[in-house]
């Protein structure tokens, strides 16, 4: 009968060189080889059975009889099988296990090539899996509440003929109010999507919370049931309703020590006392790092009047999206009538996942992060197969004497796979530790960075997607140095074996290059807009000036008269100060999203876009904002009268044209207000509009001392005034002088932060901040892998042209000529790479114009540098293992030879 497979091919110097890949493909489908091997048994045995019986007939036994003999002498025929089948796999393990251990000494007598393999790999796959871990908590792990797929969120489509061209998914109370109680497929709930500062007083000790307002039944949609108590009820949640809080589990712990009698507790919140009705799990988490939750109060007036909201949903029994969608739609169309759409587009209603849609920025972000992972994983791969293929190139001889005693090819080359298996399991498995590592160190900070609503975790997603990367860095590393040390037979043939491998290593090395360059034109692309955007003019002098931020979401300053009295009584207490040169008050700070609102010119009704910002007397002083016409805000102001507004340049140039802007009146924030003054611009955030990160934007800027109640109201719900103070030199503790100055007008108010500018300005660049560390990161060590490859490349190709600088050398060439025939060819590598890899750049740079400000796709600086990096680094890392060559002894090489 026929032999059990063994994977053994005896007469592989014979066979075409096409049955390599056949073997190949068949070490890989052992349950196709299993069912061959099953029919060919079958077949054998079958065919065993007739020869026997036909020669029991030709003795003379009846057909019958000789068949019938013939199955009892041969027995089971199951039986058999079995056997056969146990023979087969147990030496398919019995090979796998000698070509383990055989694999591991080698592996260990190369201790340096394999820890750089290791290490290698280690690196490409734990800043994957890192990666992954971020995109996996954005977009693709299930929101943490039951049921989360059937959470949506209300989308605005702003586009034409039923196809978007953007979103929104922030509303205002029109469209809650036209949808709440009206969608019949939904379970709704509104919210506010993001948390705004707020003073506590526990205790006589004054604290700073972070606070998330949310509508009655949040909790509900969600899916989550508060730890103990309830949550806020659909009475409760109105305007005038009670003041009630929800405590989050770490502030119950920090402030209440768990106890769950705090149920029907006061907590002195805002200045007025809240009543404590729940506490929620400790797992609980929303995209804020909230303390607590407080009802919302939807209505139609304030900020209702503007998209601040957002809206909830939780599919209701048989409903699905596009139902549920299109019921929205049509409720919703009143409500959207109000909008000023530009002539030819439209504006519906819509739904989308809720995690799709809160996720979609921050996977944008980690999406171009994951490809720079990627583009690293290639160049550790390509790095690895070199290595691999060194070593092997060094085993030529093993292999040939493998060959010799009757070694067959598939043997060999389940034998290299092995080896490349245990490296790259070792690799993967100090990926998953870096990794998780990684997510430790800095996984919340992310998260809160990134305003998700998980947290980030190397879960079982995330070390699936490790082994596949190790099973893609094995296919990778494994496979083409295994098929070139199936190929080498020849003890005689250890130079060409070496000059193949040489060969192969100098492709593999070009095309990490290649890589190398794409990512350091994508990184310095990002790097170019960081600087770009710090060397920016702010429009003030930031240098030594100083900020703390307080909450005035508070009833004690509820009233102009009261908030303007805090702010200038701290603001002069620090003007006595001798160290400090200048101190006032504003509602933002330069650098910051500023409030957004609509003013009218006259008698129009339609109104338009600017931004606002109340001040006291001082402000553009202590910034040192340059006056471009009339004058500053002062005193003046704060006096009853006619109602006053100083502009920006970008506001004249929006608005105004040729207009003269003095004595212009405009109603905004609720009065008439004449222009007495234009400044310079300063450097802001956008709130609407343009997309660049740091612009100039219109802006009007009015007295704290002229605005309202119901105003200062709307505008602490969402931002915190600043003092800028401006010392008269270095060494002054301003932070220490400013607290002591609150202090002593208010024990009872908390400082939310003290800031310099340039901390300010890089919190609101804090995202590109981390796209562009990403992406350097990735980049730099690209750089030194390829790096390293490349000078390992030299090394080898010394090593086999040491007879040929022998001969040099002998007949009197200079060793620095010989030392720079050696660098060449490194050097021509590195030209190659950067040929090769300028069109990925290219369109990799072309891909990142979303993310890229003031930096064209063609920066001649960034490629200028890049070109830079690449020929230190390849200098470098060819020098270095070219140096032997000064060291050689032409007469030794010449005996040795």
């Amino acid at each position: 009968m026929a032999a059990p497979f063994s994977g053994r091919d005896d007469g592989a110097e014979s066979l075409p060189r096409g049955r390599v890949i056949g073997r190949l493909r068949r070490f890989f489908a052992l349950a196709r080889e299993r069912r061959r091997f099953e029919a060919e048994m079958a077949e054998e045995m079958a065919d065993h059975l007739v020869r026997r019986s036909a020669d029991l007939e030709a003795d003379g036994w009846a057909p019958s009889d000789a068949r019938r003999r013939a199955r009892l002498e041969f027995g089971s025929v199951e039986g058999f099988q079995e056997a056969c089948r146990e023979a087969v796999w147990l030496h398919l393990l019995d090979e796998l296990w000698r070509n383990l251990r055989h694999g591991v000494r080698v592996l260990f007598r190369n201790p340096v090539l394999t820890s750089t393999v290791i290490l290698t790999l280690g690196l490409g796959i734990g800043v994957n899996v890192s990666i992954f871990s971020l995109l996996d908590a954005a977009l693709l792990r299930p929101l943490p509440y039951s049921a989360a797929e059937r959470l949506v969120v209300v989308e605005t489509h702003f586009g034409q003929d039923g196809v978007s061209a953007s979103g929104n998914l922030y509303q205002n109370g029109r469209t809650w109010e036209a949808l709440a109680g009206s969608v019949q497929q939904l379970d709704l709930a509104v919210f506010s999507d993001g948390s705004s500062g707020v003073n506590a007083v526990v205790d006589g000790r004054a604290e700073y919370l972070q606070q998330q307002r949310v509508g009655a039944g949040f909790f509900r949609v969600l899916g989550v049931d508060p730890l103990i108590g309830r949550e806020f009820t659909a009475r409760e949640d109105v305007p005038g309703g009670p003041r009630l809080a929800i405590l989050s589990h770490r502030l119950w712990q920090h402030l209440y020590l768990g106890r769950s009698e705090v149920l029907g507790r006061t907590l002195q919140l805002r200045g007025e006392p809240y009543e404590i009705v729940g506490v929620m799990p400790a797992d609980f988490r929303t995209g804020v790092d909230a303390d607590l939750w407080t009802p919302l109060r939807p209505s139609l007036r304030g900020e209702g009047e503007g998209a601040n909201y957002m809206i909830l949903g939780r599919l209701r029994g048989a409903a699905t999206l596009d139902s549920a969608s299109d019921e929205v739609r049509a409720i919703g169309a009143p409500a959207l009538e109000a909008l000023r759409i530009p002539a030819g587009r439209q504006a519906w209603l819509g739904l989308e996942s809720l995690q799709r849609g809160l996720g979609r920025e921050a996977g944008s972000h980690l999406l171009l992060s994951w490809l720079a992972a990627w583009l690293l994983l290639g160049v550790c791969s390509f790095n690895v197969t070199g290595l691999v293929l060194a070593l092997a190139a060094r085993r030529s001889a093993e292999m040939a004497t493998r060959r010799a005693l009757g070694g067959g090819r598939g043997a060999i080359v389940r034998q290299m796979l092995t080896e490349s298996l245990v490296l790259c399991a070792l690799g993967g498995g100090l990926g998953i530790l870096l990794a998780a590592f990684g997510v430790r160190l800095a996984g919340a900070f992310l998260a809160s960075l990134l305003e998700l609503w998980q947290p980030i975790a190397l879960d079982a997603r995330a070390l699936a997607v490790a082994l596949l990367l190790t099973l893609f860095a094995l296919l990778v590393t494994g496979l083409y140095p295994a098929w070139v040390s199936a190929r080498r037979h020849a003890r005689h043939d250890a130079i060409r074996v070496a000059r193949r491998s040489l060969s192969s290593r100098r492709v593999l090395v070009t095309a990490q290059l290649a890589l190398v360059v794409a990512l350091l034109v994508g990184a310095g692309q990002l790097v170019r807009t960081i600087l770009h955007l710090q060397d920016l003019t702010p429009g003030f002098n930031a240098e030594g000036l100083v900020a703390a931020t307080v909450s005035l979401q508070d009833v004690r300053y509820r009233q102009p008269d009261a908030a303007n009295r805090l702010l200038q009584s701290v603001a002069a207490r620090l003007n006595d100060d001798p160290a400090i040169a200048v101190a006032s008050a504003g509602l933002n700070l330069p650098y910051e999203r500023p409030l957004n609102l609509s003013f009218v010119w006259g008698a129009e009704e339609e109104g338009k876009i600017t931004n606002l910002s109340y001040v006291t007397p001082g402000y553009f002083e202590a910034l040192q904002v340059p006056l471009l016409d009339g004058r500053y805000l002062d005193t003046r102001d704060d006096a009853p009268g006619a109602a006053t507004a100083v502009v920006n340049a970008a506001f004249v140039h929006t608005y105004l044209g040729d207009r003269e802007p003095l004595g212009t009146s405009l109603r905004i924030a609720g009065a008439e207000r004449s222009i007495v003054g234009v400044v310079s611009d300063t450097r802001q955030t956008p709130g609407w509009g343009e997309n660049e990160p740091l612009g100039h934007r219109a802006a009007v800027f009015i007295s704290l001392s002229q605005t309202s109640a119901p105003f200062l109201e709307l505008v602490h719900g969402w931002f915190e005034p600043s003092w800028v103070v401006r010392p008269r030199g270095g060494g002054v503790n301003v932070e220490e002088r400013l607290r002591a100055a609150v202090s002593a007008i208010d024990p009872q108010l908390p400082i939310a932060a003290v800031r310099s500018m340039d901390a300010v300005r890089d919190q609101v660049l804090a995202r590109q901040r981390l796209q562009a560390s990403l992406l350097a990161a990735a980049a730099g060590g690209a750089l030194i892998i390829a790096a390293v490859g490349l000078g390992g490349l030299v090394a080898a190709s010394v090593a086999e042209r040491r007879r040929e600088f022998g001969i040099r050398l002998a007949l009197g060439a200079s060793p620095w000529s010989a030392l720079g025939e050696a660098v060449l060819p490194g050097l021509r590598l590195a030209v190659f790479g950067l040929v090769w890899g300028l069109p990925l750049a290219v369109a990799l740079a072309y891909g990142l114009r979303a993310f890229v400000h003031g930096v064209g796709p063609w920066d001649a600086v960034t490629y200028g540098w890049v070109a830079t990096l690449l020929a230190i680094a390849a200098g470098f890392a060819s020098l270095l293992p070219a140096l032997r060559v000064l060291r050689f002894d032409p007469a030794r090489l010449l005996r040795s030879d």
